[in-house]
């Protein structure tokens, strides 16, 4: 797996690197098992581009976590 380092644009204005950690970690406090958190962090981070906006970010990620676990 590759380990690429996208700069992406905050909501704020400014960048910065994207953080597979905090996605995760974010995605755990959600609830979600150990499992479906790789799972779902491992296709944003092959999915995203160089100078995505975090806003794009969380709307692939909530996809996915609704794709996960379906109410």
């Amino acid at each position: 797996m590759s380990r690429r380092n996208f700069r992406i644009y905050k909501s704020h204005g400014g960048t910065e690197s994207f953080s597979r950690q905090k996605l995760f970690r974010s995605l755990k406090r959600s609830g979600l098992p150990d499992s479906q958190c790789h799972q779902i962090t491992d296709k944003v981070a092959r999915e995203l581009y160089e100078g995505a906006r975090t806003r794009d970010i969380y709307k692939r990620t909530l996809q996915l976590v609704k794709q996960a676990s379906p109410v």
